[in-house]
């Protein structure tokens, strides 16, 4: 399957296409290129579809027309079978035209992420432990001070090192299996043997394997009513129906009766599914699984209406077994919050927001390796304003609040590669996001006399040099210290709210 690799934000032209398919060695390239470029330029246009590529026209050379990734990763798929993969922005970016040499191997290890979790939230927690800040007159806003750990990080050096497009492949799948109400969170990716595979191919092999565990459990059957024109009674006569229907046709019945069917509701989702990954283009190993699924499901109907169903499979008994394919079928299927699904005639589309796949990464692993501190995700306790009536309103819901007896961190995830050359000054850090903590941090001030606050990043080759060099930086909130001479031993005192950066694990 012909595949571009892109990062996120990165564009990409006609003339890529072409050395795509001229590494796979297929005729009338360019002729083919264009194609799948327009169809690809059609689907970006459409309006649904808008927050997931952007059509950038050059004024002076149309044939240097561009496609760009916006803020979602995951996968697109033409009606050519041309597919595009858009990687987490970690990815170097280079245009991997030649990805069936890849033998990498998948390496998800939980218990490695977790080491190297523990060692992190450690960190975290370090940061904020220091029993002064120093107090430099010369800085207008923050001031600088160190921090000290006596662990080292984990020694991964015995993992092999993964190529650039399988260690953002290996990232998007790390981060995916963190998602609540999602089939990803469920699946164990250490199954998968390879990454070579489009990241398209790798959700129906998860959601195939899913068919074959529940087909060797059993499908599950019920009693249906099912009212239908017979030629012969059965059941129920249906009067009303009946008489509209069979005024001259008095051989017939229209009857309604009870029939133990497989045809239930969940069994429909799933042939509903199984019809759209019939469109696409898959290899013979995976398209030959997917005719066997089909096969098994010949005789069930697809579903008519798909909302009514899912409904109807929330009130069903003893579907313990459907749950995990149940999500899959939604992410087929529905639109949903993390992982939206859009089709059109001229492409197909499997996109997820990598900022909320980090902070749910970060999260979830910062709850299980966190010591002593209490971990919460979007708090929703604490408000900005308060009306003429009294009512609270504007509600705060930082990213992270972990807090114990004696601090409360609010931490704050960025997926972003800051960029300290910009102003060397700033470190990189957005203004507005430090505005934005110290709102968080100011408010929850008021339950704890020590607050710090945390703005993590992802960590990967690019931010290695950065992690270097700032690992011994902290800053203070010039406004939440005390700055007349009378009181400055009191500004010595941890008085002031902290700022730290660090950088998440994102492999093991």
């Amino acid at each position: 399957m012909p595949t571009l690799y892109i990062a996120e934000y990165q564009g990409f032209g006609v003339e890529d296409i072409q050395c795509i398919l001229e590494s796979c060695k297929i005729k009338n390239s360019k002729q083919k290129a264009q194609k799948i470029f327009q169809e690809l330029k059609d689907f970006a246009s459409d309006e649904k579809h808008s927050h997931f590529l952007a059509y950038k026209t050059n004024k002076t050379n149309k044939t240097k027309n561009t496609l760009k990734a916006k803020n979602y990763v995951g996968t697109i798929q033409t009606k050519s079978g041309f597919c595009i993969e858009i990687l987490p922005k970690t990815f170097n970016g280079e245009k991997i035209q030649d990805s069936k040499k890849c033998e990498c191997k998948i390496r998800f290890e939980k218990e490695r992420i977790k080491k190297a979790f523990e060692y992190f939230s450690d960190s975290i927690s370090s940061m904020a432990d220091r029993e002064s800040i120093q107090n430099n007159s010369q800085s207008n806003n923050m001031e600088s001070g160190k921090i000290e750990s006596n662990e080292n990080p984990p020694n991964n050096k015995e993992s092999k090192k993964l190529c650039d497009v399988c260690e953002a492949k290996m990232i998007l799948l790390n981060c995916l299996a963190t998602l609540k109400d999602t089939p990803f969170k469920h699946n164990d990716f250490a199954n998968l043997h390879t990454l070579k595979f489009p990241l398209l191919e790798i959700f129906v092999r998860m959601f195939l394997d899913e068919c074959e565990k529940l087909i060797k459990a059993g499908l599950k059957s019920d009693y249906l009513c099912i009212a239908q024109n017979r030629t012969f009674l059965k059941g129920k006569l249906e009067f009303k129906e009946h008489i509209t229907q069979n005024l001259i046709h008095k051989e017939r019945f229209f009857t309604s009766s009870d029939e133990y069917t497989q045809n239930i509701a969940p069994n429909r989702l799933i042939k509903s599914s199984l019809e759209i990954l019939a469109c696409l283009n898959l290899s013979p190993s995976t398209q030959t699984k997917l005719d066997f699924m089909r096969f098994i499901f010949a005789d069930i109907s697809p579903s008519e209406n798909v909302e009514s169903d899912f409904i109807q499979c929330n009130n069903m008994n003893r579907a313990k077994e459907y749950e995990v394919i149940l999500l899959w079928c939604k992410v087929f299927l529905r639109q949903e919050a993390f992982s939206p699904y859009s089709g059109s005639d001229q492409a197909i589309a499997f996109l997820f927001p990598m900022e909320k796949l980090f902070e749910s990464f970060v999260s979830l692993w910062l709850k299980k390796c966190a010591k002593d501190f209490e971990v919460k995700t979007q708090e929703s306790r604490k408000y900005l304003l308060q009306d003429e009536e009294n009512k609270d309103i504007f509600c705060l819901k930082p990213d992270i609040v972990m807090r114990n007896d004696e601090k409360i961190l609010i931490i704050d995830t960025k997926w972003k590669i800051p960029d300290s050359s910009f102003d060397e000054k700033k470190y990189g850090i957005s203004q507005s996001d430090l505005y934005q903590m110290w709102v968080y941090a100011s408010k929850y001030r008021l339950e704890s006399s020590k607050v710090n606050v945390v703005l993590i990043y992802p960590q990967c080759d690019r931010t290695k040099e950065l992690e270097k060099s700032w690992q011994n930086k902290q800053w203070t909130f010039k406004a939440s210290v005390l700055n007349s001479t009378k009181n400055a031993n009191q500004a010595t005192n941890n008085n002031g709210i902290s700022i730290s950066l660090a950088f998440a694990p994102l492999l093991s």
